[in-house]
């Protein structure tokens, strides 16, 4: 008598089952993990036109503007940066900073930038002092 090889559809249903169950639960973490980098994207991609905008008014000896939540082109006066992905700029946080021909911002104070994630549970600091220096802060929420 021949022994026949294979899966019975019930192993088949039961296997596919537990795959569901399984990725059900991992779909949670991935969408956390997108949203983590979407917001460290968009903090690395502001220091960039930040140093970009300081050093293009060093070189060019004239004021420099970055403006953020614009996506118009760029002008030799104008530098623009939009968030990547669903980060947003927090509410309160400045538009928009100048920097003087000497690398030093137009501002009296330290300015601050606050990234958040859309469900505001994470959140990403980036701040520049009245000299131009800008660093990153630690992580937070909105």
């Amino acid at each position: 008598m021949l022994k026949i090889k294979g899966f019975t559809l019930i192993e088949l249903i039961v296997t596919m089952a537990v795959l569901a169950i399984i990725a059900t639960l991992a779909v949670p973490a991935f969408s956390d993990i997108r949203g983590k980098q979407n917001l460290t994207t968009s903090q690395q991609e502001l220091i960039a036109v930040l140093n970009e905008a300081r050093s293009k008014a060093v070189l060019d000896r004239r004021e420099v503007t970055v403006q953020l939540n614009n996506d118009t082109a760029n002008t030799d006066t104008q530098l623009n940066w939009m968030p990547s992905g669903a980060t947003v700029l927090q509410v309160g946080s400045p538009t928009s900073i100048v920097f003087r021909m000497n690398g030093l911002v137009n501002a009296t104070t330290d300015t601050t930038f606050v990234l958040c994630d859309p469900t505001g549970k994470k959140s990403k600091t980036v701040g520049i002092s009245k000299m131009g220096t800008i660093h990153n802060s630690a992580d937070g929420t909105c």
